[in-house]
C-alpha cells in the first residue's frame, strides 16, 4: 500500500508529527507541518495572513508527493483535502496525548535557557486545556469537515492503527 498525498490530523501530543515523518522519510516525501504554514512564528503564534497560508499550502499540494500534519480543521486545508490519497484522523486517547505533551515540555525545558522557565508552566498548562477541549470541538470539527471524503478517511484510535492504515507495518 502506498500513498503519494497523505494528510494526518491530530491534537497535539497525538503522534500526527512523527508519523509524517515516518511516512515521508520511508517513501522519500517532502513533509510539512501545518503550524509552519498557519504562523509566520510558530513559538510567538504570529499568524500569516490568509492570503499567505493558502498560497503555501496551494504549492505544496499542486506537487505530487508530499505529506501534512496539523490540528487544523478550517476551510483553509480543503485544497490538501481534496489533493490527498489518504486521510489520517488520530483519535488516540486524552490521557495518551497529554503524558506525550508533557513528556515534550520537560525535555524541551531541559534545553532552555533560564529566561525561559517563567513561561514554560502557563504554557503547559494552556496547551493541556486545549488538548483537553481537543475530543468535543477540534475532534468533531475535523469529522464533520471530512464528510464527503470517507472513502480515504481512517480515523485511528492509536498510532500502530494509523501506521497500518498507511502501510508502515
Amino acid at each position: 500500500m502506498h500513498f503519494e498525498r497523505v494528510h494526518i490530523f491530530g491534537g497535539a501530543g497525538s503522534g500526527k508529527t512523527t508519523l509524517a515523518q515516518r511516512y515521508a522519510k520511508q517513501h522519500q516525501f517532502a513533509h510539512y507541518e501545518l503550524d509552519e504554514i498557519y504562523y509566520s512564528n510558530v513559538p510567538t503564534r504570529s499568524r500569516r495572513e490568509r492570503v499567505e497560508r493558502e498560497g503555501f499550502l496551494s504549492d505544496i499540494v499542486a506537487s505530487d508527493q508530499w505529506v501534512v500534519d496539523g490540528i487544523f480543521w478550517q476551510p483553509w486545508v480543503r485544497p490538501a483535502l481534496e489533493r490527498a490519497d489518504k486521510i489520517i484522523v488520530l483519535a488516540v486517547p486524552e490521557s495518551t496525548r497529554h503524558l506525550r505533551v508533557i513528556k515534550r515540555h520537560f525535555r524541551l525545558l531541559k534545553g532552555a535557557s533560564p529566561s525561559d522557565w517563567p513561561t514554560f508552566f502557563p504554557t503547559l498548562i494552556e496547551l493541556l486545556k486545549h488538548n483537553r477541549a481537543y475530543n468535543s470541538g477540534p475532534l468533531r470539527e475535523t469529522l464533520e469537515l471530512l464528510a464527503g471524503y470517507e472513502a480515504k478517511v481512517a480515523v485511528c484510535e492509536s498510532n500502530d492503527e494509523a501506521a497500518r492504515a498507511l502501510g508502515l507495518c
